[in-house]
């Protein structure tokens, strides 16, 4: 039997389809014509089936006879055109591997663009997933019973307890083996069951409803829950099978709602035979006029010219592409905005149609008015690569999608090339397209691999070609980009959910945004220092414990600690945790100042515990009035802080009458305190009219304190203060 040989098509609009002719015995060879068809213009449902297979191996072992003529085709394409041949009537199919010649590289590329009305037309989608094996069958049975009755479908006791009874067992491992099929993998089934309107399921003689199959899914997954691989390759499917039945009927002008950029971004882990593949098979799918020269499609052009011009269509003017043979990754440089880090991110939902993450603005993009207490949630899109709190938003010059990229040392990763789409989101973001200014406007190199899948695991790229990004210009430039925008992402993070003078309601919260921190500390260089501002953060913020041992566990003893961070500390309620920490790490080296001694002794919570330990470790202090001053003014402690400051140097501290001004206005402990300083230096202590004066204001002890004042110089106290406790040392 001669080999078939291909007639050129007449026209750019025709194409071909296979006529499966019947026969009564199941195990005849597969008879075939191949006839001439237009594409008509008009909408509607055309009298055909399109297949959606997997080619499987190169090899063709099987082959079907076309007009006497014999045409090798794979043992996977022979299988379903047995299971679909009827025994008395003949059935109208598409079929890629034999509607197109595979050998005609110019027809391939005029075929491609038509793809998307092949499908959209077709009476009908048939996904062949393989013959029977791995308990198929069951797992279809499962499926549709899923769908049918998801109420039937419980998490039993022994299952959520890692335990599943054989029966039970059997069921799971043929859904996920089914479910493991390369068919979920392929690129391609992306298109032909994104623009079906009605679609079958077939393995082996089983068959299901497309839409049963998507829902059924949908309920089963949480019950055997898919690893984060598999939750990437099949719930983006299902999604797309499932929304067949309400699609409306094909336009030919008519086209997608995603841009390429975010199609590529939510699919880039669907496997291709030919690496072309990975970009026009979304075409189908795209918003985007295929008809452009940077997309039309040319299997004649070597693969990095492909991906470079549809990278280059994808990213705003003014920008840069650089890509390489046999590679999935591109290097692009041009200016962008770095606005904010991702704090928290919610897993996507089985709908698979979005998932939500909180970003925390380092500018205060959105509140200029007021300081940014908590982060705010947007919808990104559900995208291949997994997204993780730590990983930054920024959007690149002129594009009109947010780009979410992973800081490590100086290389930039762009997880998300389109992420984020602006007209999806709730609130003002003209506000922050605005606030963008050129304060904010950095050069930046980006490294934008697809070897990389939901769980995060990469293909082997060639690195040393990745040099090219890693110039010592471009180096220099990401440090100093790094160098400008680190601290303030770090400091954003650590002001989140902290409101001073208020204890969180959310310590999950608060928990979480440490966890940010240390993800952040973790992807800078050990040269890039820690501005001050962010150790003053981390002071303030409410788990300032674990923030300090964060810092010196990435930076060890590096870090600045200055005045204002110990006075942040002293201010702390569990400030002396903190400091023993501190003066673990540091010794004689950390700051002990007149102004955080004047914090400490302010706390009412921690004051006397904080000044305890620095007296322990550190012995002689630097007390002034100042200090004094301020613990006769705090009306919890003061008076416990005063006998210990007094007993360790403060009697001998110049003093003048704003002490006893200070003393006399506490209107809990006024009485004692004013009796201690008498005690301590008797006719030395300035006794002036202005504070007679104070003493009177003080509502609750203003009359005590008036008494003590003029009988203390005869050395008697009145009656009604003698039950006030004298000092436990007699003379300072």
């Amino acid at each position: 039997m001669s080999p078939y040989t291909y007639s050129p098509l007449s026209k750019s609009n025709k194409i071909r389809l296979l006529k499966l002719l019947p026969h009564s015995d199941k195990n005849a060879p597969i008879e075939c014509e191949l006839m001439e068809y237009t594409l008509p213009e008009a909408h509607g449902r055309r009298p055909y089936d399109a297949l959606s297979y997997v080619w499987g191996s190169g090899e063709k072992p099987r082959s079907v006879i076309i007009d006497d003529d014999s045409l090798p085709v794979t043992e996977n394409l022979y299988a379903v055109l047995l299971q679909l041949r009827d025994h008395e009537i003949a059935r109208m199919l598409w079929a890629d591997a034999i509607c197109i010649n595979q050998d005609d590289e110019d027809e391939k590329s005029l075929q491609v663009p038509l793809m998307r009305a092949i499908y959209g037309q077709a009476d009908r989608v048939v996904v062949w997933l393989g013959q029977e094996a791995e308990g198929s069958s069951e797992a279809l049975a499962a499926i549709q019973l899923a769908a049918e009755d998801p109420s039937r479908i419980t998490i039993r006791p022994s299952v959520s307890q890692g335990y599943t009874p054989p029966f039970e067992r059997h069921t799971r491992d043929a859904y996920l083996a089914l479910l493991k099929r390369a068919w979920f993998r392929r690129v391609w089934v992306l298109q032909e069951v994104g623009l079906a309107r009605a679609i079958l399921i077939m393995c082996g003689s089983s068959r299901i409803d497309g839409y049963a199959f998507g829902s059924g899914v949908r309920h089963l997954s949480s019950v055997y829950p898919l690893d984060s691989t598999l939750q990437g390759l099949v719930l983006p499917v299902c999604f797309l099978i499932r929304g067949a039945i309400f699609r409306r009927e094909y336009q030919s002008q008519s086209r997608g709602v995603n841009s390429l950029g975010e199609l590529i971004d939510m699919y880039q882990a669907h496997e291709a035979t030919r690496s072309h593949d990975k970009i026009y098979a979304l075409m189908g799918l795209s918003s985007e006029d295929s008809s452009s020269p940077a997309l039309r499609p040319n299997y004649r052009l070597p693969w990095n010219e492909v991906f470079q011009r549809a990278v280059e269509h994808i990213l705003p003017d003014h920008t840069s592409v650089h890509c390489w043979p046999e590679t999935y990754t591109a290097v692009i440089k041009g200016k962008g905005y770095i606005l904010g880090v991702i704090t928290q991110v919610q897993e996507p939902g089985s709908q698979y149609d979005g998932q939500s993450i909180e970003v925390a603005f380092a500018h205060n993009v959105l509140s200029r008015s007021r300081p940014q207490r908590s982060g705010s949630w947007y919808v990104a899109l559900t995208i291949a690569k997994a997204i993780y709190p730590g990983d930054v938003v920024c959007q690149l010059k002129g594009a009109s999608n947010l780009s979410i990229i992973r800081l490590s040392g100086s290389r930039f990763t762009l997880i998300g090339l389109s992420a984020i789409r602006l007209s999806l989101q709730v609130g003002n973001w003209e506000e922050l397209r605005e606030s963008a200014n050129s304060d904010h406007l950095y050069d930046l190199c980006l490294e934008w691999s697809w070897g990389a899948t939901l769980d995060g695991t990469a293909t082997t790229e060639i690195s040393t070609k990745l040099n090219y990004s890693q110039d010592d210009s471009t180096e220099r430039s990401n440090q100093g980009v790094m160098a400008r925008i680190w601290p303030k992402l770090l400091t954003t993070v650590l002001k989140l959910y902290h409101v001073p003078g208020q204890s969180n309601t959310d310590p999950l919260a608060r928990l979480h945004i440490t966890e940010v921190f240390r993800t952040l500390l973790g992807q800078a260089s050990l040269n890039l220092p820690i501005a001050d501002d962010v150790v003053v953060a981390a002071a303030r913020h409410e788990y300032a414990g674990y923030a300090m041992k964060l810092l010196f566990r990435y930076r060890g003893d590096t870090f600045p600690v200055s005045e204002e961070t110990v006075k942040a500390v002293a201010q702390r309620p569990d400030g002396h945790f903190v400091f023993k920490l501190l003066l673990g790490w540091m010794g004689d080296r950390l700051p002990i100042t007149t102004a955080v001694l004047e914090e400490a002794a302010k706390n009412t919570e921690n004051g006397l515990q904080i000044l305890r330990l620095l007296i322990e470790k550190r012995g002689h202090l630097p007390i002034t009035e100042a200090v004094l001053e301020e613990s006769a003014k705090n009306e919890a402690t003061g008076l416990e802080i005063l006998h210990l400051l007094l007993e360790n140097g403060g009697s001998k501290v110049p003093i003048s009458d704003r002490l006893a001004k200070a003393a006399v206005r506490n209107e809990n402990d006024g009485t004692r305190i004013a009796y201690l300083l008498i005690r301590v230096w008797e006719d030395d202590l300035p006794i002036t009219e202005e504070v007679i004066q104070e003493a009177m204001k003080n509502r609750s002890k203003g009359d005590e304190i008036l008494a003590i004042v003029p009988r203390f110089r005869d050395m008697k106290l009145p009656e009604k203060v003698e039950s006030v406790d004298e000092p436990t040392t007699a003379s300072y």
